[in-house]
């Protein structure tokens, strides 16, 4: 069924960009309206967008309307973009979860890890690795 859907309207909604670079260096204001635009290809819902014009850049900002949304993939979706904490970003690396964990309840209650590599003692091991 869904397959059908993005043959519909495929000319419609264009073909979103996949690329990694490509929604890496959008911008802020447009990255709404390509999650709407890759969401409705996926799933086949609408998400509802603000249009706001900003004075300022002379173009349309697009936001995700929380007031509109109704399903649980919906409101998900709004949480990718507007929801996140610094407590939720931590939480997403291992490390600094386990220093929140420890801080927060006691060391005690962690598994031992096997290796904890900073970012500094990796470029170290790169450059050491690249010399011989």
């Amino acid at each position: 069924m869904i397959n059908i859907f993005k043959n519909l309207f495929k000319e419609k909604i264009g073909n979103p960009p996949w690329d990694y670079y490509f929604l890496k260096t959008l911008s802020e204001s447009d990255y709404p309206k390509y999650l709407a635009k890759l969401f409705k290809i996926k799933t086949g819902e609408n998400l509802p967008l603000l249009k706001e014009w900003n004075f300022k850049s002379g173009e349309w900002n697009y936001k995700i309307n929380k007031k509109k949304l109704k399903t649980f993939n919906q409101k998900i979706q709004w949480i990718k973009l507007y929801g996140i904490t610094p407590l939720m970003r931590d939480c997403t690396d291992k490390v600094k979860v386990r220093d929140y964990v420890a801080e927060k309840i006691g060391s005690e209650y962690l598994k031992p890890a096997l290796q904890i590599v900073r970012n500094e003692e990796l470029e170290v091991f790169k450059l050491l690795n690249a010399n011989s």
